[in-house]
């Protein structure tokens, strides 16, 4: 393998990559890690050109400054992916204070104890170091809608950190290399393994990003945009789901419709802001006293429609009266008013048959009229 063809190629893609990424960037300023990214290609770019043309400088520019620019240029794309996962915040102190140690040692190896093999070992443990540290921060807190690609990304990056271990190996055994451009195969092969970095990690970061943005897409679909609750086609077409499941075991479901007292009267009185801050908490009261597997939807203006599955009448009456008490008792502080809320509900019990569904919403919505002309703040059940 001609290591300085491969140098070449090195210092292309990553040129190249990092001007895609900076088109891209121009368009996604949203998105977090890039500028990181970009300036890691770039970085790992110099270092390689500096090697390619490493005849036309001195060896100080050649040894010290050129594996600085392509560690330093590693250190980015940890720390581009940390930005772009947001697994947690950057150790800027460490990473740095690792990166100081790294050009000591370069420089101790260089001059006072020269040694290339030992150069070769100490680039290798810091690349390590930081591969496992990408692969650690590629895979924690994955959504499973990006669990496979992150986890494809991380195969790269397995693979570098095992020729990296490789190459020390082989170092330590005897290898004789004199110089880089005149080094063996496995230093090519290492060579090769970081100038494809730039393709996987992009290709990785537009993959992860397509996926959550039909992920997005598919959610603003399905949710109420002021409250976060699904909306009304949504929770219909989740509630024949969960009949579908359900239907082999008979159970029955809950249906609640619960309207807010007098909102018009609260909005005339305190202004629409201070409607949409109660639609808010209300919305988060009644999220707080479901199971995980309740379905809660923003019906109307301020009607929500909340199904319970696997429920007798009792229980779905104590659970009502439940949340009815809380947002009678609560005293909802909006911009520094109090504003008092109570709530009307209709319930009723429908077993799981997808036809009857729509009936059933309906015999909920007639009892919700029954609470509303009896005096309001009250459960009425069909």
């Amino acid at each position: 393998m001609d290591i300085s063809t491969t140098l070449i190629n090195a210092t292309v893609l990553n040129f190249i990559f990092s001007f895609a990424l900076l088109i891209y960037y121009i368009n996604k300023k949203n998105l977090k890690g890039l500028p990181e990214l970009i300036t890691a290609y770039l970085s790992i770019g110099f270092g390689y050109l500096i090697l390619t043309f490493n005849n036309y400088f001195p060896g100080f520019i050649t040894i010290i400054v050129a594996n600085m620019f392509i560690m330093f240029g590693v250190i980015n794309v940890l720390h581009g992916i940390i930005k772009f996962k947001k697994t947690e915040k950057i150790n800027y102190i460490f990473d740095y204070s690792m990166f100081g140690l790294f050009i000591f040692l370069l420089l101790i190896y260089t001059y006072l104890s020269k040694s290339i093999n030992t150069r070769i070992i100490i680039f290798s443990i810091f690349q390590i170091f930081y591969f496992i540290e990408i692969i650690f921060h590629l895979n924690k807190n994955n959504n499973e809608k990006i669990k496979n690609e992150s986890f494809a990304i991380s195969i790269y990056f397995i693979i570098a950190v095992f020729v990296s271990v490789v190459t020390i190996i082989l170092t330590i055994i005897g290898a004789n290399i004199h110089n880089l451009v005149n080094s063996s195969l496995i230093n090519a092969i290492t060579v090769s393994i970081i100038s494809i970095m730039p393709f996987i990690v992009t290709l990785g970061i537009f993959l992860i990003t397509s996926t959550l943005y039909q992920e997005e897409l598919l959610t603003k679909s399905m949710t109420d945009s002021l409250t976060g609750l699904y909306n009304r086609e949504a929770i219909i077409n989740l509630a024949k789901i969960e009949i579908s499941k359900q239907k082999r075991t008979s159970e029955n479901m809950g249906i609640i419709i619960g309207d807010i007292d007098f909102f018009k009267h609260i909005n005339d009185q305190h202004g629409y802001d201070t409607g949409d801050k109660i639609l808010i908490s209300i919305s988060n009261l009644i999220r707080e006293n479901l199971r995980g597997y309740d379905l809660v939807a923003r019906y109307g203006g301020e009607e929500f429609l909340i199904l319970i599955p696997d429920i007798n009448l009792l229980d779905l009456y104590k659970l009502v009266e439940k949340i009815r008490t809380k947002i009678e008792n609560n005293n909802f502080e909006i911009d520094e008013k109090t504003v008092y809320i109570t709530m009307s509900f209709g319930i009723t019990i429908f077993n799981n048959d997808e036809d009857e569904l729509l009936n059933g919403i309906k015999r909920a919505d007639t009892a919700l009229d029954n609470a509303k002309q009896t005096g309001r703040n009250k459960i009425s059940f069909i």
